[in-house]
C-alpha cells in the first residue's frame, strides 16, 4: 500500500503532467507531494552533479482529486533503477534526508 513517506510519480490531468517526490498526504480530497516535475529531473541531477542546491526545484504541492489520474510507486523493474536509486547514487544519500521531515 502507498503511505506517506513513501516516493512516487503522480501522473495528472488537465494539464497532463507527472510529478515525482514524497508524499505527504493522501486523502479523498487529493494529494499533497513534495518534489518536481518528472521532465525536469534530468536537469535537477545534472545540477546536482554541478554542485547545485538539491532542493532548488522542489515545490510542496497539493493536487486535488480531480486532477490525479493515478500515484505510483517509484521502483524499479527488470534492471532499470527507480528515479530514487538514480537520485540516491548521484547525490549519495537517499531523496527523503533531502526533505523536511515535519511536514
Amino acid at each position: 500500500m502507498i503511505q506517506p513517506g513513501h516516493v512516487v510519480v503522480i501522473t495528472l490531468h488537465d494539464p497532463r503532467e507527472q510529478i515525482w517526490g514524497v508524499l505527504r498526504a493522501l486523502d479523498e480530497r487529493g494529494v499533497t507531494l513534495e518534489g518536481l516535475s518528472v521532465e525536469l529531473f534530468d536537469s535537477w541531477l545534472q545540477d546536482m552533479a554541478d554542485g547545485g542546491d538539491p532542493m532548488q526545484h522542489f515545490s510542496l504541492v497539493f493536487y486535488p482529486m480531480v486532477r490525479v489520474e493515478r500515484v505510483l510507486l517509484d521502483r524499479g523493474a527488470s534492471g532499470m533503477p527507480s528515479l530514487a536509486e538514480r537520485a540516491e547514487k548521484r547525490l549519495g544519500r537517499p531523496l527523503i534526508s533531502f526533505l523536511a521531515s515535519d511536514v
